[in-house]
């Protein structure tokens, strides 16, 4: 089998196994974005000068370093029973959506970060995701140890496709999250600047 139709297999099974926990983060996402925009005025002490556009400028490696480590969190996190990874997908991405499409207005906002936010956005979704794959092996395991007819090494071995599909969300997160840090560095401001002086 050739390495490209491994790597489609792969991903194959990887939507299989994790497309209602896929389903279920990404409900999660309009909510939390929704109640930031509703509550936008609340926000603004957190998020304010976060959110002004044009600021100081980062490199390629500054911006994938700290949105991977928001991810890897977020999926790690769910050994913690996902507490740690809502958190995270709450404050640090979906929240701060919704504060910007209120302050800059919906359409306009998803016009600017279209370019690398289309990857960052979805990476974090994955991200939360994996997070709640990883719960759900864990209570498996909880529940085994307390029910003396199942071991945990019975659960581990039906728990495989979840395992393996949160190994596969680190790598997935990984290269989205490159890609979007390549954008938003080198393609993202300079479009805005052109999307903005059309609308001006």
């Amino acid at each position: 089998m050739s390495f490209i139709n491994k790597v489609k297999n792969e991903l194959k099974q990887y939507f299989k196994t994790s497309k209602k926990y896929l389903i279920v983060a990404f409900i999660v996402a309009v909510i939390i974005v929704i109640l930031g925009y509703v509550f936008a005025a609340d926000l603004s002490v957190f998020f304010d000068s976060a959110a002004q556009m044009g600021g100081e400028s980062e490199t390629v490696f500054s911006i994938f370093t700290n949105n991977f480590a928001i991810a890897l969190g977020m999926i790690f996190g769910g050994a913690l029973l996902s507490i740690p990874s809502l958190f995270f997908f709450g404050s640090s991405s979906f929240l701060f959506v919704g504060y910007c499409m209120m302050l800059y207005g919906p359409v306009m906002f998803w016009i600017i970060v279209a370019p690398h936010g289309i990857f960052e956005i979805s990476s974090f979704i994955i991200a939360l995701a994996g997070a709640l794959m990883l719960t759900h092996v864990e209570v498996r395991i909880i529940k085994a140890a307390l029910n003396k007819e199942k071991s945990d090494k019975d659960e581990l071995n039906n728990s495989h496709d979840l395992i393996k599909a949160v190994g596969v969300t680190v790598i997935i997160c990984f290269i989205l999250l490159a890609i979007a840090a390549f954008i938003e560095t080198y393609i993202t401001g300079y479009y805005a600047i052109v999307i903005l002086s059309l609308m001006s």
